[in-house]
Order: C-alpha cells, then sequence, then structure tokens
C-alpha cells in the first residue's frame, strides 16, 4: 500500500539531495581559521602501566583508589583524540538573568547540528574546543526527522570563559 500524499507524506522526497544541500550549507558556514572551527574531543582509552621504561602487558595490582601498589609503577593516561565532521553550530548569547546573584554569570552554551552520519562519528564524544573555549557535553535535545533524514543536535557548556 503506497502512502496517500494527500496525507502530508512525500512519497518522492529527494532525501539525497537534501543532505547534500544541508552538507554544502555547513561547509560554507565552515570558519577559516582551524582554530574557530569545533573540534569534538575524545577520552582517552585510558591508563598505561610502566616500569623501568617499559609498557606492563597486563594491569598491576592496584589500591582501591587505582593506585598501583608497587611505588615504582608509572601511570600514563592516554591523550584525548580529536576530530572535525561537517557540523552548523551557534554560540548562545549569555544574559545576566534577573534572579542569579550579582556577580554571577551564565555559562556560555554552544548548540551544535549535525546529520546522521556526522553524529554517528561523534556521538559520544565527551567535549568540544571552539575558538580556544573548551566546551563540556550537557545534553542533546530530541532529535529531528524529514521523512528519511534526522538531524541531530549536541548541546555543550562552556568549562571557562576567555
Amino acid at each position: 500500500m503506497q502512502p496517500d500524499p494527500a496525507l502530508g507524506i512525500a512519497v518522492d522526497f529527494p532525501q539525497e539531495l537534501f543532505e547534500n544541500a544541508i552538507h554544502f550549507a555547513m561547509q560554507m558556514g565552515t570558519p577559516n581559521e582551524q582554530s574557530k572551527r569545533v573540534t569534538f574531543v575524545f577520552s582517552g582509552d585510558g591508563s598505561t602501566y610502566w616500569k623501568n621504561g617499559v609498557e606492563l602487558t597486563s594491569t598491576p595490582h592496584l589500591d582501591l583508589d587505582g593506585h598501583p601498589y608497587d611505588p615504582e609503577v608509572e601511570v600514563r593516561k592516554t591523550a584525548e583524540v580529536t576530530l572535525q565532521v561537517d557540523c552548523a553550530f551557534e554560540v548562545k548569547e549569555v544574559l545576566p538573568r534577573p534572579e542569579d546573584p550579582v556577580g554571577t554569570f551564565q555559562h556560555t552554551e554552544l548548540t551544535v547540528t549535525l546529520l546522521e552520519v556526522e553524529y554517528q562519528q561523534v556521538k559520544g564524544c565527551r567535549a568540544v574546543l571552539y575558538n580556544g573555549d573548551r566546551y563540556a557535553y550537557s545534553f542533546e535535545p530530541m532529535n529531528y526527522g524529514l521523512f528519511g533524514s534526522n538531524v541531530y543536535q549536541m548541546i555543550f557548556t562552556s568549562e571557562d570563559d576567555s
């Protein structure tokens, strides 16, 4: 049974054309300066353990705080991984609210909008870098769909406004 177009269902919606146009708009809006582009930050894979300059092949015995019992074992955190993808972003203007105490300021919010393919690449990131500032992942509002195309938004809050 075919959907009835009279019900507002676009049977022949050009999904690929739509997504290509959105990608084009995202690329056109990308700042030329690398530091002004949104860079997604992922946590490193964890910790590695080293003794006498040699990486251990297994995890040594750890105390309740996660520190090795052997004082000669060095714990090295793995580096964060970064990724840039096509996206649209909006920086929310920070305005004081009347109920805020004097000297208290709201944190800047960064809203990042992505299509399905890019969202799948960056979901699970813990932060983004933009314009020299770091924004922590906050939440995702409900995603929007247009027939077969899904549009996602991720909200990030500044860790330290400069």
